[in-house]
């Protein structure tokens, strides 16, 4: 006889991803690859061209070839087809362009942790409507429907009810008290399989969702989470706000001191090939910090989550008072209270407070103090000897 854990595996372990038509209502589905998050969906698209459009690879590479400004033969397309095929790369923006041209919107099934990438809300309506018909809601679990464009919060469905009241109105009903603890226990294996890694990190949204990962897991730093929930359209036109490279600021200057002998054509191509690189190594985890980048996203009403458990481990949350204090609250829930961080501090950074940025809560009283009142209690030296004595007895 199974035990119950054994059940709820096997019943949480359909793991595909792939892409859905908006046009003619296709889905093309394929497996993980083992425990890890390969292939990636262009990596697959590339081994498997016939399946997505007409002409098979080489009608592909073609529009591949003349979306980045080269031809089909030269070293610089196949040095990138290259890198996607083979799995080097994951996203890549125009590959992403030409497929969204095709009609073709990525999907993730992936034990309870479903998405799927609509241009919009309607197009968000279709595609559900689309996976209704085709997969069972018990496959899905709660479904993350990427609809609110640039910044904004996806609409989660967490439940076959929300999906089709979605469907309909465009919209999931309101819930009663009760309600919505029902739909944070349909998310507990979710929550459950999250507070297990040793390293944590993550993002809560201006609107207050969580999205945390374990290290080694489809994201391994905050810059990669952020290119999985922002597509590169959609992050574009706030990139200048974020990133100074050199390559920019020189062309820049050749624009401004008009030493260029490149069309202002030309130099948009190059603008616009530089921020394309900058994402993309965000994107594949070659850049894995930019405090600029991420302070800018703090400024905007993100916090920024760590959660590090190993032996002399510091966790941080990092964000404005209102919304360090909200995600402290949610992490407390997840998390089941200071004993399940089992971190040795938590620092609290406020970008709003100067008395607070930078403090440290180092036991279960200064955890519970901050959530009730939003404040980190100041240790006296006695105190700090205190709490320390307290965890070497306890040891």
């Amino acid at each position: 006889m199974k035990s119950f854990s054994q059940f709820i595996l096997e019943e949480t372990s359909y793991r595909r991803k792939g892409y859905i038509n908006i046009k003619t209502g296709k889905m093309v589905l394929f497996p993980f690859a083992g425990r890890g998050i390969r292939p990636f969906h262009t990596e697959y698209v590339l081994k498997n061209a016939n399946k997505f459009i007409r002409g098979g690879e080489n009608a592909l590479l073609r529009k591949f070839a003349d979306a980045n400004g080269f031809e089909p033969e030269d070293e610089e397309t196949i040095s990138m087809w290259v890198d996607i095929k083979t799995g080097k790369v994951d996203r890549d923006p125009n590959l992403d362009s030409i497929m969204e041209a095709e009609g073709w919107r990525r999907v993730v099934f992936d034990e309870g942790i479903s998405s799927v990438e609509p241009r919009d809300r309607r197009e968000g309506q279709r595609l559900v409507k689309m996976i209704l018909d085709k997969i069972p809601w018990k496959n899905i679990e709660s479904l993350n429907v990427y609809d609110e464009g640039h910044l904004n919060d996806m609409t989660t469905l967490y439940s076959e009810e929300d999906a089709y009241s979605y469907v309909k109105r465009g919209s999931v009903p309101r819930r009663s008290k009760i309600g919505s603890t029902m739909a944070m226990f349909r998310g507990e294996s979710v929550s459950e399989q999250i507070v297990k890694g040793e390293l944590i990190k993550g993002w809560m949204t201006p609107r207050g969702k969580l999205m945390v990962y374990p290290r080694n897991s489809k994201q391994e730093y905050h810059l990669q989470i952020l290119t999985q929930l922002i597509p590169y359209e959609k992050m574009r036109p706030h990139m200048g706000e974020f990133i100074g490279s050199e390559h920019l600021k020189f062309i820049e200057k050749m624009q401004k001191d008009g030493t260029s002998d490149f069309t202002d054509e030309q130099m948009k191509e190059l603008v616009e090939r530089e921020y394309k690189r900058v994402y993309k190594m965000w994107a594949t985890g070659r850049v894995d910090s930019d405090r600029t980048v991420e302070g800018k996203f703090v400024d905007m009403g993100w916090v920024k989550i760590v959660i590090d458990r190993n032996q002399y481990g510091m966790s941080a949350i990092e964000g404005s008072d209102r919304q360090t204090l909200k995600c402290a609250k949610k992490l407390d829930k997840m998390f089941g209270g200071w004993e399940g961080f089992a971190t040795k501090s938590m620092m609290i950074s406020s970008k709003t407070s100067v008395s607070r940025i930078g403090s440290a809560i180092r036991d279960s009283a200064g955890w519970d103090h901050y959530l009730k009142t939003g404040q980190v209690k100041r240790q006296t030296e006695i105190g700090r000897k205190m709490s320390q004595f307290r965890e070497f007895v306890q040891v």
